[in-house]
C-alpha cells in the first residue's frame, strides 16, 4: 500500500459498515497491542505488470494481488512479547472482492518470535475509497519463551489528504478501541519515511 497513491475522500458514515469485525475482538481483554509501520511493499499484480496498489494497470476486476511486505514498530505487553519488532507478511487478495489470506510472523529485538495467519480486507480502500484495511486471525509464539497465542485483530491505517486541502498535510483516520471515531488524526513527524513520504500503519490487538 503505496500510501502517495492514496488520497482519500473522507466518508464518516460508512465507515461502521466497513468494519462490523473490528468491534468483535474488543469484548476480550487485550494480551498486547502493536503499532506498526510498513517501511517495505513489494506488489505484484497477476495477469498484467501493474505494481500500483489498487492494480489499475492491470485487468480490472479480474486475477489476484500479491503482495510481501515489512513493517517495524513495537509491542506493548507481557515479557517476553514486548518491545521492538518486525513483521513480514504476505497476502494473496483476489481482485474482485479485494479480500484474501496473509500469513507472516513477528521478530521481537530479543528474538522472540510469533507467527500469525488471517484475512486482509483491502475492499473499503479499493471499492469505497475509505484509507483502511482490516485483518483479523490467529498468531501464536514459536521461539524463546514465549508461550502464548490466540486471535488478533488490527487494521491498516492508510494516509490520505483532504479533500481539497493537500496544504493540510496528511492524515490518519482517528481509532478509539480499534475502531475509526469518525474522525482524523494529523501524522506525527516520525510518521514520514526518511524521503518524506507517509507510511501506512498498522495498530493491532493480540487476544491470548
Amino acid at each position: 500500500m503505496r500510501p502517495i497513491l492514496w488520497k482519500a475522500v473522507f466518508v464518516a458514515g460508512l465507515l461502521p459498515a466497513l468494519n462490523p469485525g473490528l468491534a468483535t475482538a474488543q469484548q476480550a481483554v487485550p494480551y498486547a497491542t502493536g503499532v506498526l509501520y510498513e517501511t517495505r511493499e513489494d506488489i505484484n499484480c497477476n495477469p498484467g505488470d501493474s505494481t500500483l496498489p489498487n492494480c489499475a494497470d492491470g485487468a480490472k476486476g479480474f486475477g489476484v494481488r500479491i503482495a510481501d511486505a515489512m513493517l517495524t514498530g513495537a509491542i506493548e505487553g507481557p515479557s517476553p512479547f514486548s518491545g521492538p519488532v518486525t513483521l513480514d507478511a504476505s497476502s494473496i487478495l483476489n481482485q474482485r472482492s479485494w479480500m484474501g489470506p496473509a500469513h507472516g510472523k513477528l521478530t521481537l529485538e530479543d528474538g522472540v518470535r510469533a507467527t500469525f495467519s488471517g484475512h486482509l480486507n483491502l475492499s473499503p480502500a479499493i471499492l469505497a475509497n475509505q484509507p483502511l484495511a482490516p485483518i483479523s486471525g490467529t498468531w501464536r509464539g514459536t521461539r524463546g519463551t514465549l508461550q502464548a497465542g490466540g486471535e488478533f485483530e488490527g487494521v491498516f491505517l492508510i494516509p490520505f489528504q483532504l479533500q481539497g486541502h493537500p496544504e493540510l498535510g496528511w492524515f490518519y483516520l482517528e481509532l478509539a478501541d480499534g475502531q475509526p471515531t469518525g474522525g482524523v488524526t494529523p501524522l506525527l513527524p516520525s510518521e514520514f519515511s526518511a524521503s518524506g513520504l507517509p507510511l501506512v500503519k498498522l495498530v493491532v490487538t493480540f487476544f491470548n
